[in-house]
């Protein structure tokens, strides 16, 4: 795949938009041999859908939100499965610009029906009361998409709703069937970006061998700001990467020396997260290089 300017063009951008996205499919995507610049967003975005715990409707079934957009097939919960494990996650206060920590799994359960809801109009206008509440404290999750879905699903479990889950209020869930894990990012030359280098944000995701220039870095984290990425990240491996000139940097107002002290501004992981490796990649700021390698966390 090639996202370049056309020929001969010397316009600000080849595309106004995230050059290559994946949201929230069963394995995540290949991707290899590809050229992506001159993108008005991120390079690479591979991610799922956070979705939101509205309120408990009975012992062992809860209310829950779909914030992915149905726009092809039926959303993430309308693909929900008899027999389907959903994780539960604590939501974090003060998340804005990127939360501190990994988030704090509270419970995996087996769903034992997923259906949605269309004729319970109190319930439905509750839950659509949601991302207003969600910007007050305790929550202050102000970066919650305000087209966050409409769509309500009553999912029933196997096990009773531990009050962990509930214990406060529009805690997260996924689905982890629709994590994007597996993908692999390889070989390929992503440059010249007016956003981010790259967002890891899914399970057992590979990235190697790329050659990445001139955008705001590499990061493997969860972005709970955006309801996107895996809330249990682990198994992410980072290997034989060069990434130039990361206009981090810049914005930091760092001299080139600085700059190749701060690995962060390079490649970021979330703290708190398990099992992302990074080995052998390089670092370059004006020309001078830094070999890298190390177990990030």
């Amino acid at each position: 795949m090639r996202i370049v300017r056309a020929p001969g063009s010397e316009g600000l951008l080849a595309l106004n938009a995230d050059g290559f996205l994946s949201d929230s499919v069963g394995v995540g995507p290949l991707l290899e041999d590809s050229e992506i610049s001159f993108t008005g967003d991120d390079f690479l975005n591979i991610h799922n859908r956070m979705l939101v715990v509205c309120r408990q409707t009975s012992n062992n079934s809860l209310a829950i939100i779909d914030t992915s957009s149905p726009v092809v097939g039926k959303g993430t919960l309308g693909e929900v499965t008899t027999g389907g494990e959903m994780s539960f996650y604590k939501l974090q206060p003060n998340c804005i610009g990127g939360c501190k920590e990994a988030a704090h799994r509270i419970w995996t359960s087996r769903v034992h029906q997923c259906d949605p809801v269309t004729k319970d109009e109190k319930l439905l206008s509750e839950c659509s009361e949601v991302y207003n509440k969600m910007q007050a404290p305790p929550y202050n999750a102000s970066l919650v998409l305000k087209s966050l879905s409409k769509v309500v699903y009553h999912v029933e479990f196997d096990a009773p709703i531990p009050h962990a889950v509930v214990s406060t209020d529009y805690n997260l869930a996924q689905y982890d069937s629709r994590s994007s894990a597996h993908a692999v990012v390889n070989r390929n030359h992503f440059h010249d970006g007016y956003s981010r280098m790259g967002l890891l944000k899914a399970t057992r995701l590979t990235y190697t061998n790329n050659i990445v220039e001139r955008a705001g870095g590499v990061h493997v984290y969860e972005e709970q700001e955006w309801l996107e990425g895996d809330l249990g990240i682990n198994g992410i491996f980072v290997a034989n990467n060069t990434i130039i000139d990361p206009t981090t940097c810049g914005i930091l107002r760092l001299t080139p020396a600085e700059c190749l002290q701060r690995t962060d501004a390079f490649l970021s992981v979330m703290p708190g997260l398990r099992n992302i490796t990074c080995v052998q990649n390089t670092f370059v700021s004006a020309g001078v290089t830094r070999p890298h390698s190390a177990t990030c966390s």
